[in-house]
């Protein structure tokens, strides 16, 4: 028998889910700068930088972590992902950025990576950040490139290319001969693989199930459900047996270690090895053929279409709401791990509800299994019968003959060609709750469902006649006849796609009038032709938030056909109007409806994401084996738990407006509409003022624009009644009002420019706004402050020492510096001295504020109050001021010429000298601004000194004769700048002492 899709009515599982699931990330997450330095984790990796003075450390597993220490300072956490791998970091040739990719754990899904820059300096992470120019191709890293010996296969030209084995086939044919998995599997060691320690494209040959024992704890979570980990290996190992069947004959691997294919890593753990052991050599297979095992972290609500009859888009509720983190195709680790440890779905369920008519094969026969997938375990029976499918997997070669039994029932399939299934005519009489079973004589599979509800629950809605809240309490009455009891509302506004509005895509089909459509015409497609219809929700609905759909439906008489495997007649898409992306869906067979010729709403839940243009797209297929008629699709926000009074948001627009409730019993049965209308009056005037420009001091123009924007909660804003007014006196007396510019934004806002026709001023300028709403209620702005400064400040110098009549200072003195701003304020002053006496630096304000910068020779530094100055030569004071308005004054120089110590001179003149003639002197003098003259004076045998040369210029002269005595001479220098110096250090000469002299005597 033909193995029909799995599906159920959404309008069933939100009695499934739980009512707040656990919050969880999905992506990589920067971590604060708050986060504390401590020792990495003992399992982390580590990547040194290109100058060895910081290290990059990786934690494995599909939650990793990215540690960063640099010099002797402990690891610092600086990344942490969740279903992810973090790839080899690499790091910028100066070593201090370093950059990691972020890939979704699952198979082929390096495509989906994001890339982290971190900077070492400041340990912050940023996503897609390209580098400068300079350095670009460390962040371009041609790593992704396969080894040569592999380049005679073709291979896609992505960045991250797939193994070069991977063929145009979408499973693999393979013999009974063959059933058995490869003994080994080559493992090539991918460049970007974190946690294997092993030359890029090194190959290792691994035993199989070891392979797939390594790859579990990479790609999910040690902790997680036995099911979960052994539905991860089954997809895993048949993944990797797929790729070992395309290897072509001369390939030198069969897969790599990397997300282009699946990661593994080198570490275990006893619940992925146990889960490893337990589906050892199962496989999975559709149509005899090994299939393309794919899976991602999140696949959402619905999954995506792979493409393929197995990777079809599948209803995963446990998933409504959840971003999409990977492809979405096949199989979703956390959509599996939600069905184990939230409604304890074993590893065969979860592999069938994912891979849609594919069958968990055991060659060995080992380990059989049997499972019952369709109803869901807790599900109430709602329509005329109930589609019963069961998954059996024992020897390829063993006959299987299923046997399914319920109350009163009994039903046998001995054809497993496509898997097994019966179709159930239940009696509304029968007992809760009830007990399903599918035996193969050995094997028993038991699951419990909630019982049987066909009547739809009733109720009444009341509301306020007039609002002037956009919230209101919808006051809600109900009652269920079949027990299932009043569980859910969904209420919304009239949000309806009617008939009218579908427009034929292919095959037949018709708008006709139905007395019994609730939109007055239906569209009808009939029996014996396959058709579609679409149609566009008129009006964008707002996004991030999950809705249900309820579409309005009749069947005709069914064609002829098997009742034990009735054909899917229907199917009703949601789509988003703009992307395409499919939202939600429902497969309908003629069971699921409880009598031909009557309609019946079925519902259909959908997210739209954050990035969802808002607009919805309905799509209507017939397969032809039935006549099927739509009345409407009608939408409302999700459904919330039932109570008597509920709090309703109104769409943000006056007057009328309806509400429609439906009711939903436990069984997910929705009543009819429960329609109410109020009135939301506008009663308050536009509101959340908010000063866009300036945002501070304005210096460059004496009219710089005012934005301002406002709100209002309904109405919306009058444009033409936008006005503006100013004050120079901080509010004191205001100019008249006068109109503004107004321009209209999104959500009820209003943008208003004005140019500022005032003067400069510092707090005492204001403007003010009013407008009003389409109402008339009109609202005034605060009064804001415009402060608008085009004088720079003015700075002063004075110096409290005199120049003498050189033009020199020859005493220490100091600077004073003073400055002048009228509007904004003097913020600082700053200076810079050279010359002799300069002072070291104090640090540069031009990096923190405007202004000149730092040379080798000028240091400039916060003027804190008067500077001394002295030394010797050309002192040289530069100056400027800021204001507190940023603006600079000119800069101011002064130039003083300091000489504040005197001048040394040193004499010089032999010690004897014979009498009666010229005695030879000579003097120097040292000072920094130069010698002018010099005094030399003489003392003949101790008597006074008396003057001999006065301010001579010369350096040497000759002392007039002596007979004999003792002369004694000292000098002292006089600068240019009038300082005169100290006596040198007295010189005596002796002149006239009897020499006496002695004949040379020789002695042969």
């Amino acid at each position: 028998m033909k193995r029909p899709l799995i599906v159920l009515a959404l309008a069933l599982l939100w009695t499934l889910i739980p009512a707040c699931p656990p919050a969880r990330g999905q992506t990589s997450v920067p971590e604060t700068g708050s986060q504390p330095a401590s020792p990495a984790p003992p399992a982390a990796h580590a990547f040194a930088s290109p100058t060895d003075e910081a290290i990059a450390w990786l934690t494995p597993g599909p939650a990793p972590e990215l540690w960063l220490t640099a010099g002797d300072d402990p690891p610092r956490l600086v990344l942490r992902g969740e279903s992810e791998h973090f790839s080899r970091p690499r790091w910028s040739p100066d070593g201090r950025r370093v950059t990691v990719l972020a890939a979704p754990t699952g198979t082929e899904t390096a495509a989906q990576s994001r890339r982290w820059v971190v900077d070492l300096h400041t340990f912050t992470a940023s996503a897609q950040v390209a580098p400068e120019k300079a350095d670009a191709a460390w962040f371009n890293n041609p790593s992704h490139s396969l080894p040569a010996p592999n380049t005679q296969y073709p291979i896609p030209n992505t960045q991250y290319p797939a193994s070069s084995f991977q063929l145009s086939v979408s499973s693999i044919q393979l013999p009974a001969s063959s059933l058995q998995p490869p003994a080994t599997i080559r493992v090539a060691h991918h460049p970007d693989n974190s946690c294997r320690d092993l030359p890029a494209w090194a190959v290792t040959v691994l035993p199989f199930e070891e392979y797939v024992a390594r790859v579990l704890p990479a790609e999910v979570y040690p902790s997680w459900p036995a099911a979960t980990l052994q539905a991860q290996a089954i997809a895993a190992r048949t993944y990797a047996w797929r790729s070992i069947a395309l290897a072509a004959p001369a390939a030198t691997y069969d897969i790599t270690d990397w997300a282009v294919d699946q990661v593994m890593c080198d570490r275990r753990y006893g619940s992925t090895d146990a889960a490893a052991a337990a589906t050892a050599g199962q496989y999975l297979a559709y149509e005899d053929a090994l299939i393309l095992a794919q899976y991602s972290a999140e696949n959402g609500h619905p999954t995506v279409d792979g493409g393929l009859p197995y990777l079809r888009s599948v209803l995963d509720p446990v998933s409504l709401g959840q971003a999409r983190h990977g492809h979405g195709h096949g199989l979703s680790q956390w959509g599996a791990y939600r069905w184990a440890a939230w409604h304890g779905w074993n590893a065969i369920q979860i592999l069938a509800h994912y891979y849609t008519g594919a069958q968990v094969v055991d060659p060995s026969g080992v380990t059989p299994n049997l499972a019952l997938l369709i109803p869901w375990p807790g599900a109430w029976l709602t329509g005329a019968t109930t589609r019963i499918t069961a998954h059996a997997a024992f020897a390829p070669t063993e006959t299987v003959t299923v046997t399914f039994r319920a109350p009163g029932w009994i039903a046998i399939d001995t054809d497993a060609s496509n898997g097994w299934g019966a179709a159930w005519p239940f009696e509304d009489a029968i007992s809760r709750p009830v007990t399903l079973t599918a035996s193969t004589g050995v094997f028993t599979h038991t699951l419990v469902l909630a019982g049987a509800d066909r009547i739809p629950p009733e109720g009444g809605l009341t509301l306020p006649a007039q609002a002037d809240s956009l919230t209101v309490t919808l006051h809600i009455s109900g009652t269920d006849r079949e027990g299932s009891a009043l569980a859910a509302a969904a209420a919304g506004a009239d949000w309806q796609t009617p008939a009218t509005a579908f427009a034929r895509e292919s095959g037949e089909g018709a708008r006709v009038p139905d007395p019994a459509a609730l939109s007055g015409q239906a569209l009808v497609l009939p029996a014996g032709a396959a058709s579609r219809w679409s149609a566009t929700y008129a009006g964008p609905l707002p996004v991030d938030r999950i809705y249900q759909a309820f579409a309005r439906l009749r069947i005709g008489q069914p064609a002829v056909h098997s009742a034990a495997s009735p054909p899917a007649d229907a199917r009703v898409e949601l789509f988003d109007a703009v992307s395409g992306a499919l939202l939600g869906f429902i497969d309908l067979w003629p069971g699921d409806f409880r009598q031909t010729g009557v309609y019946q709403e079925f519902p259909i839940d959908f997210w739209l994401a954050p990035e969802a243009s808002g607009g919805l797209g309905v799509r209507l297929i017939s397969s032809g084996g039935a006549e099927i008629a739509l009345d409407r699709v009608r939408v409302l926000s999700g459904p919330q738990p039932f109570q008597s009074d509920l709090p309703y948001a109104l769409e943000r627009r006056v007057g009328p407006q309806t509400v429609l409730v439906k009711l939903l019993d436990g069984a997910g049965n929705p009543s009819a509409d429960l329609v109410g209308t109020t009135e939301l009056l506008d009663v308050t005037p536009p509101g959340d003022w908010r000063l866009l420009a300036p945002s501070g001091w304005v210096t460059t123009t004496a009219h710089p624009s005012i934005v301002a924007r406002a709100t209002d909660d309904l109405s919306g804003i009058a444009l033409e009644s936008a006005e503006a007014r100013w004050s120079a006196d901080a509010g004191v007396s205001w100019s008249p009002w006068q109109l503004a510019s107004a321009t209209a934004l999104p959500d009820l806002t209003a943008e208003f420019t004005l140019a500022w026709p005032g003067a400069e001023g510092s707090g005492n300028n204001r403007v003010q706004w009013r407008v009003a709403d389409l109402l008339g209620w009109r609202s005034t702005s605060p009064a804001w402050p415009v402060r608008v400064d085009l004088t720079s400040p003015v700075v002063h110098a004075t110096l409290d020492g005199t120049p003498n009549a050189a033009g020199w200072i020859t005493a220490a003195a100091t600077v004073t510096l003073w400055a002048e701003d009228a509007t904004a304020g003097v913020a600082g002053i700053w200076y810079a001295q050279t010359g002799p006496g300069q002072r070291e630096s104090a640090g540069s304000p031009a990096l923190a504020r405007p202004g000149p910068f730092s040379t080798q020779a000028e240091t400039w530094q916060p003027y804190a109050g008067p500077v001394s100055l002295s030394g010797e030569g050309d002192v040289i004071v530069r100056y400027y001021a800021l204001d507190h308005a940023g603006l600079r004054s000119v800069i101011g120089q002064e130039t003083w010429r300091f000489d504040t110590t005197p001048p040394t001179a040193t004499l010089t003149a032999p010690a004897r000298y014979p009498p009666a003639a010229p005695i030879p002197v000579s003097w120097t003098g040292q000072d920094g601004s130069g010698i002018a003259s010099f005094d030399v004076q003489f003392s003949l045998d101790g008597g006074p000194w008396k003057d001999w040369l006065q301010a001579t210029a010369f350096t040497d002269a000759h002392f007039p004769p002596l007979a004999c005595g003792a002369l004694r001479l000292r000098a002292r220098a006089r600068d240019l700048a009038g300082n005169v110096g100290s006596w040198s250090e007295p010189q005596q000469v002796t002149v006239g002492s009897a020499f006496q002299f002695l004949p040379l005597v020789s002695f042969w």
